[in-house]
């Protein structure tokens, strides 16, 4: 549990450098192939305190990465989560002080809590499950169309 000064500062830097959204991963198992969504709360800033403080509060490690283009010299820090409960806690305690990423937050939040409240074991490759998970994937490109380059028919 957050105290409400951490829940503003992680929603402020959501806000600012921050990345709240969806993101498509493939897995391959028994010979099939298979694509399920996953929700992602991260952060990536040149500050590497920032960056800790982040992961700190996210349960989460820091990575230094080198970027190619267009900052060659620049290191940026990198951090990010996927778990589906970890995320809903987070967003339900920094939603209500977001400005500028409040309505991706909240859409985000809905697909958690549909994905922790549908039957069955998603790790399994139920196709069912994984049917919706991409219906809810699609309208995520279709609110949001700046994350499209994660979807893979339509390469940039």
């Amino acid at each position: 549990m957050l105290s409400k000064l951490e829940a503003v500062w992680l929603a402020c830097a959501v806000d600012c450098d921050g990345h709240v959204g969806m993101k498509l991963q493939q897995s391959k198992r028994k010979g099939k192939n298979y694509e399920y969504a996953l929700p992602l709360l991260g952060f990536s800033n040149t500050s590497n305190p920032m960056a800790r403080q982040f992961g700190k509060l996210i349960e989460s490690k820091v990575h230094p990465l080198k970027e190619v283009y267009p900052y060659e010299k620049k290191k940026i820090n990198r951090t990010s989560t996927s778990g589906t409960r970890k995320i809903k806690s987070l967003l339900e305690q920094i939603i209500p002080h977001m400005i500028a990423k409040r309505k991706r937050a909240e859409f985000v939040l809905a697909f958690c809590n549909h994905k922790l409240s549908a039957p069955g074991d998603h790790r399994k490759g139920r196709s069912d499950r994984l049917d919706k998970d991409l219906e809810w994937f699609r309208e995520y490109q279709e609110l949001f169309p700046s994350h499209k380059r994660n979807r893979r028919e339509d390469p940039p």
